[in-house]
């Protein structure tokens, strides 16, 4: 117990304090120490200032130390910002919402059809005329019947098909023919009527010699843009 106590005793007395300090000296030596240590406490505030003014963040620590923190640096060192209410697109305004919003309209191309080539009535005779030699030439049995329809209804009712198959008139004499198609005549009769004349040679099948030339003559009616044929004749050609 004894040792603890000095123990105790000898802390106490190590302890310093300016009252402490000064209990020794008389009441103006006291004044003058309390001078001095307010003298030093100031030299050392303006010690610290000069080197604070020079270190630019120091001073602004310091300044900020005075003033009070404002509101967007306590919210994470950012200004608040107002959210912004988006406007409803336009229908004029880019995006893909707009895009998807317009329908799309795609215009069906359709291909541009190919102008009817307009014929005469001299070419539309020239062509059924050239086109029936054909037929006939051919002699087969549905070339005969083409040839057959290209008649109008109104020869046909007069002329059956077996007569047409066995009237020269019609389809010309049995044996070889050469088609002068580069010199057909054409007569125009009145406004819907012409005649067509074909000029036709018959020769040997055997050696080509010319055996008799004729004239095939075809009587045309264009109604409503068609030809029809109402009469037919092979006639022999005059030297």
């Amino acid at each position: 117990m004894q040792l603890h106590q000095k123990v105790v005793f000898k802390e106490e007395n190590t302890r310093f304090s300016l009252s402490h300090a000064l209990a020794g000296y008389p009441s103006r030596s006291k004044n003058l120490v309390c001078v001095f240590f307010g003298l030093a406490f100031l030299g050392l505030s303006l010690l610290s200032l000069v080197a604070c003014s020079a270190d630019p963040t120091c001073a602004s620590n310091a300044i900020n130390a005075a003033c009070p923190v404002p509101l967007a640096t306590v919210q994470g060192n950012t200004l608040p910002t107002t959210k912004k209410h988006k406007s409803a697109p336009t229908a004029g305004g880019p995006g893909k919402q707009n895009r998807k919003a317009l329908p799309r309209t795609v215009a069906a191309l359709s291909p541009t059809p190919t102008p009817t080539p307009f014929r005469s009535d001299k070419d539309l005779v020239i062509c059924d005329v050239q086109h029936y030699a054909e037929l006939v030439l051919d002699g087969s049995a549905s070339a005969n019947h083409k040839a057959y329809n290209l008649l109008a209804v109104t020869l046909r009712n007069r002329v059956s098909f077996g007569n047409f198959l066995t009237n020269p008139n019609y389809i010309l004499y049995k044996g070889c023919w050469v088609v002068h198609q580069d010199q057909i005549t054409l007569t125009q009769v009145n406004s819907s009527t012409w005649i067509a004349v074909l000029p036709m040679t018959k020769i040997n099948c055997v050696n080509g010699s010319v055996l008799q030339q004729y004239l095939w003559n075809f009587r045309i009616q264009i109604n409503y843009n068609l030809p029809e044929i109402v009469a037919v004749t092979l006639v022999p050609k005059k030297s």
